[in-house]
């Protein structure tokens, strides 16, 4: 259970088995709320999962990113940036709503943030691919 396991020896990579066996949503983002967000390596774990080719684990990093955007550092945030765009056309609804919640989120770090994201984004709002127009629609609220 989430709510039982200890921080004291949970290890990035029994964290990265507990994702990966999460088979719902709404797990993932109880797992991310109560667990993820409080151990100290939650920054790598997060760019760990955005990495990875299985997509519950792309949506976990994002969950986990919108929870601790203002602990990544310069570089953490912009390969986040980065692969948002690159995940950014999609068919899987968690997938972009997560993207565009991330986003989001870490345009209140600063300007300078907030205007490379816009910059990243600048022309999903006018493009036919329906999850970047939702991207762009969640990071302009």
């Amino acid at each position: 259970s989430v709510f039982l396991q200890p921080l004291a020896g949970f290890t990035i990579i029994k964290a990265l088995e507990r994702v990966k066996s999460a088979q719902q949503k709404e797990i993932i983002d109880i797992l991310c709320l109560y667990l993820l967000s409080k151990v100290e390596f939650a920054p790598q774990l997060c760019i760990e999962l955005l990495n990875s080719e299985q997509t519950n684990c792309q949506i976990a990093g994002y969950m986990l990113a919108s929870r601790i955007y203002s602990q990544f550092s310069e570089s953490q945030t912009k390969q986040i940036i980065n692969k948002s765009v690159e995940l950014s056309i999609t068919d899987d609804y968690q997938l972009y709503k997560s993207i565009g919640i991330c986003l989001g989120r870490l345009c209140r770090i600063n300007t300078a943030t907030a205007q490379a994201i816009m910059a990243a984004i600048e022309n999903f709002s006018n493009n036919e691919t329906p999850s970047q127009r939702a991207i762009a629609t969640e990071v302009k609220y």
